[in-house]
């Protein structure tokens, strides 16, 4: 009998090592599958501040996960626009249902297989369906300085040009200050006009704002509009009160929409 018992409890204790075993390297379904331990990461690749935007626009968009993606969504002013499921990833958005000259913001947003979400940062783009983005003749940006012994005789105004493709009836600038510390209120004035200013220019419309460190919005509409083919056109600033930052600079990028 003692016998027996012992040849029996070796029998148990072997089978269940053999099932313990089985179970723990079973390679059933859930020891396959992935983990998810982290966040979506998305970006959007074709998109810069103050874009103008046109017809069906294609955002494309580069979205990762650890595990996977299961949908891309384009908001528009915070509300789903459209949205894909296919990599690589671009998201079409019909502008031409908003206004033009709509300064809009957009963003992306990936949901991964998890439904752990990422998405970035809304940029601002501007609505330009009748009408053409101005693409200036040199640089967009500079600075505008004012040399330490300024007298009233030294030239401190800049001026940036563009050929004007077609006629247009509103002219939107939108112009980024970049405003130092410790330095005094700043004061703009702001001009639209045709010719080659200053030498043959005429100012069409201007404007004069304080600099408060937002961007500066010139919607320009005056009467009779702006002309076309090909006329020289320029965008001039010109420091208001300019005593009062000797030796300062102040840094700008202008980005500017013709409207029909």
């Amino acid at each position: 009998m003692k016998t027996k018992w012992i040849v029996t409890m070796v029998f148990a204790i072997a089978a269940a090592a053999a099932i313990g075993c089985d179970e723990e390297g079973s390679g059933g379904p859930n020891d396959t599958e992935q983990e998810d331990l982290e966040n979506p990461a998305i970006t959007m690749d074709n998109v810069v501040l103050y874009q103008g935007v046109s017809g069906t626009f294609g955002v494309e968009v580069t979205a990762t996960d650890d595990v996977g993606i299961a949908t891309v969504e384009l908001l528009v002013d915070g509300e789903v626009a459209a949205s894909s499921t296919a990599d690589p990833f671009t998201v079409s958005w019909d502008t031409t249902a908003l206004a033009d000259g709509s300064i809009v913001p957009i963003s992306v947003r990936a949901t991964d297989t998890a439904d752990k979400t990422a998405e970035t940062e809304p940029v601002l783009v501007v609505i330009v369906n009748n009408g053409y983005v101005v693409e200036f003749t040199d640089e967009f940006s500079g600075t505008m300085s004012i040399p330490a012994d300024y007298d009233g005789t030294q030239e401190v105004d800049v001026k940036h040009h563009w050929n004007a493709p077609s006629a247009a009836s509103r002219i939107l600038g939108i112009v980024l200050f970049t405003i130092e510390e410790g330095q005094a209120e700043w004061g703009t004035g702001l001009d639209i006009g045709t010719g080659y200013c200053p030498d043959s220019g005429v100012s069409l419309d201007s404007m004069v704002e304080i600099l408060d460190g937002s961007p500066v919005v010139f919607d320009s509409q005056p009467e009779g509009g702006y002309p076309g083919g090909d006329q020289m056109m320029f965008f001039h600033l010109r420091p208001v009160n300019p005593t009062e930052h000797l030796g300062d600079s102040l840094g700008y990028e202008i980005h500017a929409y013709a409207f029909n």
